[in-house]
């Protein structure tokens, strides 16, 4: 039985070794896509802000400049 049992202690931790091995190497391959994910957005938080620059640019050289309204001098009353 000793054999035997050597032999299942053996599996058995070869097989929690597997594990571990292929729980690392998944986190790995999850982090890359978070790296990955993380850069694309960036990307485009840059590319947006980078627009909205451009639009305030524009706005601010293409704003309407306000009427100037002017009073003539009849409409004063006459103080009797």
């Amino acid at each position: 039985m000793n054999d035997v049992e050597r032999a299942l202690e053996e599996i058995l931790e070869k097989e929690a070794d597997a594990e571990n091995t292929l729980a690392t190497d998944r986190k790995r391959v999850d982090n890359v896509k978070v790296v990955k994910m993380r850069s694309r957005a960036m990307e485009s938080m840059r590319s947006t802000q980078k627009r909205k620059q451009g639009d305030e640019d524009k706005d601010a050289e293409n704003a309407p400049k306000p009427k100037i309204t002017r009073r003539s001098g009849g409409d004063s009353s006459i103080p009797t």
